[in-house]
């Protein structure tokens, strides 16, 4: 790492700290397309940006990923929520906050929104008054790596939009940061390019940890 990074001028990435779309597609159950509902109960993860990057997960022994989708609007959010039969939602407080908690209010016993905190450490903090959950960015990201190299996920059949989500999975890489003043080294995800549906996933696992339904990977477990 330290000739990579000092001595050619190239970023340098252990195989451990990132995954690969390779990685990520060899998940697909190829005998199973995407569903268009779902009966039993899922866990929804918004990325707020331009587009909203949605991603619907069915929690379970392998947790099943139902739903992969971009939307224009926060209120296509609402017809997702019914067809998949979602129970939980982690919808990205930032940018859009004002419409974020539109949403959370409209579905007030079901929605949360997230802000990462650097600060926070061990289990998510979830403030039932205001519908906030706060989470360590490293920490619950780990948890989605862990799940993608232990292969507890499972995604549906190759397409367009599946083989986008596995791009933007693969566009964050886990590196050392390190304090000029101190020395003292922390890590922390860089993106490499678009990864809004690895943040999406991110929600939606933070979502599942509610939810009695079946085991998903936690930055606790």
């Amino acid at each position: 790492g330290h000739f990579y990074n000092h001595v050619l001028g190239l970023p340098y990435l252990a195989a451990e700290d990132k995954v690969s779309a390779e990685e990520v597609l060899g998940l697909c159950d190829n005998m199973t397309p995407q569903a268009s509902s779902n009966e039993r109960p899922c866990a929804m993860g918004i990325d707020v940006g331009s587009k909203l990057h949605v991603v619907c997960i069915e929690p379970g022994a392998r947790t099943k990923v139902r739903f992969i989708g971009e939307l224009k609007n926060f209120e296509e959010l609402d017809a997702v929520m019914l067809r998949y039969n979602v129970r939980n939602a982690v919808i990205d407080a930032l940018p859009e906050t004002r419409k974020s908690r539109e949403f959370v209010e409209r579905n007030k016993f079901k929605s949360w929104v997230c802000y990462y905190s650097d600060n926070l450490k061990g289990e998510y903090s979830w403030n039932e008054g205001e519908r906030i959950v706060t989470a360590n960015r490293t920490e619950s990201l780990d948890a989605g790596t862990l799940a993608f190299t232990r292969k507890s996920l499972v995604l549906p059949q190759r397409s367009e939009m599946v083989e986008e989500f596995a791009k933007h999975c693969a566009n964050t890489a886990k590196v050392a940061e390190e304090n000029r003043e101190t020395g003292s080294k922390r890590y922390v995800y860089k993106k490499l390019g678009p990864d809004h549906f690895r943040h999406a996933l991110n929600y939606a696992m933070i979502a599942a940890s509610r939810m009695k339904s079946g085991p998903v990977i936690s930055i606790m477990r």
